[in-house]
Order: structure tokens, then sequence, then C-alpha cells
């Protein structure tokens, strides 16, 4: 994903999909200095593209040192140098890929990124809540057997932390249908060792995989899919009856 790079102290800082700038508690990019206003700049994904936006700032938006006129957006490039209120104090873009989905704790903290477009959280160790798109598109949010719509900027309480939820909604960069982790495209495979002490589970969709590595919890999710294919070969029970 995106990435703009503060010159003078080295901090990565990455892109939602609409980056507002600004003095603001609602600005994802706050700076606290006196000539950055309010609400100063926009940075948006647009036509699979980067472009910088001033807000009718104060002190101006600066790119490549020249003055955008209030309003006036520009288009982005890898290695542009952005500057918001003064031209001394800039940054860079490092990166220019499209946006991901994303979770950032509200206390602060390194922010979860997703995975193929499948997102876990705390984290794909011990997943307790789970955002990918359904069959349409559309983002959804999984948390055992509760199913419910996930949205962008949504608030989400995972074990006593609060994240918020960063989710492209642009057509540019939806997933083909065929690669969509819907429950459905989704096949679990469990690698299990011979005393069945480690059980190992790979999830696979289309031609991607994604390896959650050996854990205990692993093999109470064994234990429930064998109990589904029994419900469903022996005993022919409906799919909502299973396991």
């Amino acid at each position: 994903m995106a990435v703009l790079l503060h010159l003078a102290s080295g901090a990565r800082h990455h892109l939602w999909m609409e980056h507002l700038v600004g003095r603001s508690r609602r600005c994802a990019l706050r700076l606290d200095d006196g000539l950055v206003s309010s609400k100063h700049a926009l940075l948006r994904w647009v036509d699979e593209q980067w472009v910088l936006r001033d807000l009718g700032s104060r002190n101006g938006t600066f790119l490549e040192s020249q003055a955008l006129r209030p309003g006036e957006q520009r288009a982005l490039r890898v290695g542009d140098v952005i500057a918001f209120g003064r031209r001394d104090d800039p940054w860079r873009l490092d990166s220019d890929d499209p946006p991901v989905p994303m979770a950032t704790p509200e206390d602060g903290g390194a922010p979860v990124f997703a995975d193929s477009e499948l997102l876990t959280l705390p984290d794909c160790d011990a997943p307790a809540l789970v955002v990918l798109r359904d069959g349409e598109g559309r983002w959804i949010k999984e948390r055992g057997d509760e199913v419910a719509p996930a949205v962008d900027q949504e608030l989400v309480a995972i074990a006593g932390r609060v994240w918020r939820l960063h989710l492209p909604t642009s057509v540019d960069i939806t997933a083909a249908p065929e690669l969509v982790a819907t429950i459905d495209a989704i096949a679990v495979r469990f690698v299990v060792s011979r005393d069945e002490e480690e059980v190992r589970v790979v999830v696979r969709w289309g031609a991607r995989e994604h390896d959650l590595g050996v854990y205990a919890h692993h093999y109470t999710l064994l234990t429930l899919a064998r109990l589904r294919i029994r419900d469903q070969v022996e005993r022919g029970l409906p799919r909502d009856a299973q396991g």
C-alpha cells in the first residue's frame, strides 16, 4: 500500500483510500503545527492513482515546492515531495500502491493489514474477527457464526481493544469474482502429524493460499470439521445442522 515518508524523522505513514491531513482529531495524518489548518489537504485513490488536493488551507499545500491553488487537485508519482503549511517540513511519497484493507487500533500501535483481501483481527494466529468480501464484492465481517456487513471507518471491539476498519470501496480495486474469499469459495486444508500433536491449517481460495501455521486451537477446528463430515456423510443431516 502507499506510504508517505517524513523526511525529517523517517516516520512512515500508510495511506488509506481517503486520507485527510490536518490538525483535527478526525484527520488520518494529524500534524500538530500552527501553520497547518484543521482540515488542510486530502490524499485520495482515484482512477488507479493517488491525487493530492488542497482544502483551502491558510498556509498552502506544496507539491515539489510549488503551492497548489485552493481546491486544486494534482496527481502524484513515487518520489514526489509534499509539504503542508511550510516547505521546510516535507514528506515524500515512497510507494504509490493501491490501498489495501487494514485496521488501526484506536489506542495507538501498529496497524494490521489484510492478506489477499482477508483481514484477521487481532491477528492471523488467533483470529476473533475476519473481514472479507462476499460473493457480490461487499465487505462483511464474521465473528464466530455471526455474519454482518462491514463498512469503511467502522469501529469494532475485540478483547477489550477497539479497532477502526479501513476498507477500500473503489471498483478499481475490487477483487476478481473468482478470487473473492467468500465462505463458499474457501477451502480449508488440515495438515496433521501422525500423533495428532501438531495441526497446521492452510486456507485456500482460487489459486491463493494462506498458511495459518501450527497452533493448539487448530485441533479444535479439526475436531469440528470431522464432526461436520460425519454428520454430512454418515447421518445425512442438512448443512445448518452439521458439526
